[in-house]
């Protein structure tokens, strides 16, 4: 990206931290998410808050980069966190796909559904080459994606 402040290690470690996060609430699905955003959230920044802002291992090196990439996710700000989450919301999708080949048949179409609807919150351009990449132009998924008649339709976004 030509984006002033873009740093390919700045997401990774957002996405990290992130992760970090939800070891307090398990990775919930964005929809479900939405509806109980302050929830989600405190519990998010409890965990960070022993991990990170208390430097809960005593031998651990400063961690007021991860402190920063935190603060920059939880707030939603910049063009880092915008490519972090769409990262999120692809890396998501992308094993949803996977466990939908994995057990075809025992996954509900408009489970699916919801999942690709996702697609539509994507903000970047670089999301949107990742999401063709691990998605959309993956011949694994092809069956899927035709259903979900998606690929067609994103190209209007």
């Amino acid at each position: 990206s030509s984006e002033p402040g873009y740093d390919k290690q700045r997401i990774m470690n957002m996405l990290l931290v992130h992760d970090i996060g939800e070891t307090k609430t398990g990775d919930i699905i964005r929809p479900e998410k939405q509806l109980n955003r302050q929830y989600y959230h405190a519990k998010e920044n409890e965990a960070m808050h022993d991990l990170i802002f208390f430097n809960t291992y005593p031998m651990s090196k400063d961690t007021s980069f991860f402190s920063e990439c935190w603060n920059e996710w939880i707030h939603e700000k910049g063009i880092n966190y915008l490519i972090a989450r769409d990262i999120d919301i692809i890396q998501g999708l992308y094993q949803f796909s996977c466990y939908y080949l994995e057990y075809a048949g025992l996954i509900d179409l408009s489970d699916a559904q919801d999942w690709f609807d996702e697609t539509y919150d994507i903000k970047t351009e670089e999301g949107r080459e990742i999401l063709e990449r691990l998605v959309l132009g993956n011949e694994r998924f092809a069956d899927l994606v035709k259903e979900m008649e998606i690929a067609n339709e994103y190209d209007e976004y």
